[in-house]
């Protein structure tokens, strides 16, 4: 009897071990389940984030382009309006369109500065559409940045249109052209002042006198005083009569000294 009553607390004290066992179990298994899928939708939404479906990428000759997802060039055609396509048959082969499926909101990417929609074609696909114009890749680009059908058949590369800030040195003031004063007339002085001219008129003529001031008997050297031709007939005019008393004065010695001229009148 011991024994059979010892056996028995042992089995039942292995079926509660085994109940405890099997509840930790089954809670570990549905902790896993909880983890798995937090983290199966964190990677899901990282991954929509990290692929717009327009973004910007760079070209050595176009700087700053939109591009698609995989980073291909994006282009516009001139001929479409109101966000419907022209491009069909050989041309949509060359130029396919950038589709996205119906009801689906494209993405933009950081850089990019434009409205980025959708349109529906006629032919039912809905294609993507960058400030209301449809846009475009080229059979004819083969890597990412890529431009290799700018100005094709009326196709053209869409810019980003980013704004860098540059800093620009002050402009260099330029010189300021001065006018120089044109020269002081000087004042003149208080002997060498004339005054204005008198005129006479005699008879049919008209004769200019300068007038000069009292103080002109004290003039400078190059005043009229000194300079003209008023000095010059006056002195001319000195002579002359000292020449003619010389000869009068000559010719009354010879009538005194000389009887015979005087009787006969003749030498």
């Amino acid at each position: 009897m011991t024994t059979i009553r010892r056996r028995t607390v042992r089995e039942a004290a292995s079926r509660r071990g085994g109940g405890r066992d099997g509840r930790r179990r089954a809670y570990g298994r549905r902790v896993a389940i909880v983890v798995g899928a937090v983290l199966m939708g964190a990677g899901g939404s990282g991954a929509g984030a990290a692929t717009p479906t327009v973004q910007v990428t760079t070209n050595a000759a176009f700087g700053a382009i939109l591009a698609n997802s995989a980073g291909f060039a994006l282009y516009t055609l001139n001929t479409d309006h109101n966000g419907q396509s022209t491009c069909h048959g050989a041309c949509a082969a060359a130029w396919p369109a950038l589709n996205v499926p119906t009801g689906t909101v494209p993405t933009a990417g950081p850089g990019v500065t434009g409205t980025v929609g959708t349109a529906v074609q006629s032919n039912g696909t809905t294609q993507v559409t960058y400030n209301g114009s449809p846009l475009y890749t080229f059979v004819s680009d083969t890597a990412p940045g890529q431009v290799t059908g700018n100005n094709v058949a009326g196709f053209s590369v869409v810019t980003a249109g980013l704004t860098t800030t540059t800093t620009t040195a002050a402009p260099t003031p330029s010189p300021t052209a001065t006018t120089p004063a044109p020269p002081a007339s000087s004042a003149p002085s208080s002997g060498s002042t004339t005054a204005p001219s008198a005129t006479s008129s005699g008879g049919s003529g008209a004769t200019t006198v300068p007038a000069t001031s009292p103080g002109a008997g004290s003039s400078t050297p190059g005043t009229l005083a000194f300079t003209g031709t008023g000095p010059g007939l006056r002195w001319f005019f000195v002579l002359g009569v000292l020449l003619v008393l010389l000869g009068t004065a000559c010719t009354f010695g010879r009538s005194r000294h000389d009887p015979r001229e005087n009787a006969t009148g003749t030498p």
